[in-house]
């Protein structure tokens, strides 16, 4: 039978639920209740564990360390030279540069080792999501949780989350370029400015009606990791064990899914602004001149960054706890 607080399975003779302590009343004793989902529950656990278990803080600090990625920049400059001489030669000379066999080994070589740390960091980002994974299913089964025993996540459902996390992005963005096709066909066939009016409101209708299906997908991709690792499912085989999984409760799953990701976002935001304020403070005051003062706050700085992945590392383990536990309980659910 199964508490009715926190639906957590109870052994035939206990009087207590050995997870909230819950006292087992005499109709539970005489009959087999089924477990429920428990909204707030399960944000309390996924709350509580990584902060009683700090294997789990670990790894979500991994996880935001290698999810983070960089962007660049456009910028402009003013050209000096009025004439189309100057830009000719100007023009060659970055082109003597670019073509130079030295330059182009030197992009080959940064370009391969760009390419190296970013394959390290999406296995090491799946590596950190499988152990989080593997620690939430052992806390869930009364198991002790260490650093050492989570992370010996064998190879195989690491590689399997990469060509997860790669199948569901594809298809989103595969329908994207469908819209933006679709556009330009009716942009070119129709005459403008008609055609340009049209293709736009066409696109941006396209583009709502994608937003359920994107969220479908999202929900099955959060669901289907833990099949892989828990159940050492292939990525088709575990999307579609996720897609059945949530066909009756998908709502219920996407209203945890929004609430956590929700909380996630606002506890990281912490850190993060923090970082900011020190990051621009230590930019302002190099042009002060004072090495002390300078000094003292890349230090401050450098403190807040650690303070920022401390606080997002406790927030993905937050959030990748509380989906394993969610998943879990619709588990006991598609049982009965």
């Amino acid at each position: 039978m199964y508490c009715t607080k926190c639906g957590s399975q109870i052994l035939e003779n206990n009087k207590f639920c050995t997870k909230c302590g819950e006292k087992v009343s005499n109709s539970q004793n005489n009959t087999l209740q089924k477990p429920r989902l428990d909204f707030g529950g399960t944000l309390t656990k996924a709350f509580k564990y990584p902060w009683r278990h700090k294997a789990l803080w670990f790894f979500g600090i991994l996880i935001a360390i290698f999810t983070a990625s960089g962007s660049g920049g456009n910028y402009g400059g003013s050209n000096s030279g009025t004439s189309s001489d100057q830009s000719i030669k100007t023009l060659n000379d970055i082109k003597d540069v670019l073509f130079d066999p030295g330059i182009i080994l030197i992009i080959v070589i940064v370009g391969i080792f760009i390419i190296l740390l970013l394959l390290l960091a999406l296995v090491a980002k799946n590596w950190a999501l499988a152990a989080v994974i593997n620690g939430t299913i052992q806390i869930e089964n009364n198991q002790n949780v260490t650093i050492r025993g989570i992370s010996k996540t064998k190879l195989k459902p690491v590689w399997r989350l990469i060509v997860l996390n790669f199948i569901i992005p594809t298809a989103f963005i595969l329908a994207l370029i469908i819209i933006f096709v679709l556009g330009y066909l009716i942009l070119a066939l129709f005459p403008q400015p008609a055609g340009l009016i049209i293709g736009v409101i066409l696109a941006f209708i396209l583009f709502l009606a994608l937003i359920p299906f994107w969220i479908y997908l999202f929900i099955i991709w959060s669901m289907a990791s833990r099949f892989i690792v828990a159940k050492n499912q292939g990525p088709i085989e575990a999307i579609e064990s996720a897609r059945e999984l949530i066909k009756n409760n998908f709502w219920m799953t996407f209203a945890y899914s929004f609430v956590s990701r929700i909380i996630m976002g606002f506890g990281s935001c912490l850190g993060s602004i923090l970082f900011i304020i020190f990051l621009v403070i230590t930019i302002v005051s190099l042009f002060a001149g004072n090495i002390i003062v300078i000094s003292i706050l890349v230090l401050i700085t450098l403190a807040t960054l650690i303070f920022y992945l401390i606080v997002a590392g406790y927030f993905c383990a937050f959030n990748e706890t509380g989906i394993t536990i969610w998943w879990n309980d619709l588990k006991k659910l598609d049982k009965k």
